[in-house]
């Protein structure tokens, strides 16, 4: 029998595969299947960031006089409906994976001594392990953290209402999305960042992302001494003197892998555990994947993040062009964008190398494809492209695809 400990898409994914393969697969999940994309961060942002873009084209149809109003949000409704939605999606994940194979054991926590595995206290025998126990969020060392109304994106759930003012702390994409967000509701946010907001996005795609934070107040370069309050959050003090006053505090000062269960295994400095290129970690036997292999912390992670992590042997620098991997065992074929020595093709945002943007492309030429790799009958892939339309590709850079795509670029 082989052992996952971790419900989130790398662990889940893993246990599909091992399950179709003809394993014997036990996947340990403490919540609910399908992780934080679904249940903490990428889901809940995205339900969040619709209803905030329509209460701002209201504001704006309201400013031409079009509409006599705008309306209020009703924050526990939204809550509501996101877990409604949050829910029947992972009741169809459950189904999905137990259709695959794999037994599910839920509210259990999977933990690991070495090459010995337990269930809650009981150990059990395993062929193998993958552990993938995700991320967690990171909780700055100053003062206050404890105090009521002081939340993460884990613990935000449990805000009733909408704060009348928001303090978030950190300078990443999380905390732009959340000010851009509780901004549109409603609340007075102040971003409070220790660096430059922003700082490792391209110029342009900043700049686009400074204009939706009209309205919400920046602070960089600036450090945070402690958050003040009794019972509850009142201020936050910061370097200098200053003193903010809130009655919410969001931390959004970045993840830690969620490596404290497993013992025994070799781990860098800030917990993650280190893998080699087939996902071994130091103890025979067990493996790693996702989040809990450090950074860049993707849901879901792409395929890289799927074929080696954290390795022994830093990645050689990325170069510019498209690349794939081969069908067959390995992910199905993609086209990314890298970053590096120019040869074919453009830079994109968030390619490992430059901390810009990246997008990936399937050799349908869609956005999010899936591709079988080149049918039995010739070189040209067997295609199965369920991505969306990129719209923003640049059309020069379409007659720079390999040969072998080329016949699919007309789908653009």
């Amino acid at each position: 029998m082989i052992v996952v400990i971790g419900g989130g898409p790398a662990g889940r994914i893993g246990a599909m595969r091992l399950a179709q393969a003809g394993k014997e697969v036990r996947l340990i999940e403490k919540r609910k299947i399908g992780g934080q994309c679904l249940h903490d961060r990428c889901m809940t942002l995205c339900a969040l960031n619709d209803v905030a873009r329509l209460v701002e084209y209201a504001r704006t149809q309201k400013d031409l006089g079009i509409l006599d109003s705008v309306p209020a949000v009703s924050y526990p409704a939204v809550k509501r409906r996101m877990r409604e939605i949050q829910e029947k999606l992972s009741t169809v994940l459950d189904a999905e994976t137990r259709r695959a194979g794999v037994e599910i054991v839920y509210g259990a926590e999977g933990r690991l001594e070495g090459d010995r595995v337990y269930i809650d206290d009981e150990e059990v025998r395993a062929d193998a392990v993958l552990a993938a126990t995700g991320s967690r969020a990171a909780i700055p060392d100053i003062p206050g953290t404890d105090l009521f109304g002081v939340y993460t994106y884990q613990t935000l759930p449990a805000m009733e209402e909408l704060p009348r003012r928001m303090i978030i702390i950190g300078g990443g994409v999380v905390a732009a999305e959340f000010a851009h967000v509780f901004r549109a509701f409603g609340s007075g946010v102040d971003i409070v960042a220790r660096h430059g907001l922003l700082r490792g996005l391209d110029g342009k795609v900043r700049s686009a992302a400074m204009r939706d934070l009209a309205g919400v107040g920046i602070r960089e370069e600036t450090a945070v001494l402690g958050i003040e309050g009794d019972s509850r959050v009142r201020s936050v003090l910061l370097a200098g003197g200053d003193e903010i006053e809130a009655d919410v505090v969001l931390l959004a000062t970045g993840l830690l892998p969620r490596s404290e269960s497993l013992q025994g295994l070799r781990k860098s400095p800030d917990g993650a555990v280190i893998v080699d290129r087939q996902m071994r970690t130091s103890v025979e036997g067990v493996y790693a994947a996702g989040d809990v292999i450090g950074p860049p912390y993707l849901t879901p992670p792409p395929a890289g993040r799927m074929g080696g992590g954290r390795r022994e042997h830093p990645r050689p620098p990325c170069r510019h062009g498209l690349y794939g991997h081969p069908a067959g065992d390995e992910p199905p074929l993609r086209l990314r964008l890298r970053h590096g020595r120019r040869r074919r093709g453009m830079c994109h945002p968030l390619c490992p190398g430059s901390r810009r943007p990246r997008f990936v492309l399937g050799r349908c030429g869609r956005l999010g494809g899936t591709c079988a790799g080149p049918d039995r009958a010739g070189d040209r892939p067997a295609c199965r492209g369920r991505g969306r339309r990129p719209g923003g590709v640049d059309p020069s850079l379409l007659p720079r695809l390999p040969d072998e795509a080329r016949h699919h670029r007309q789908r653009l």
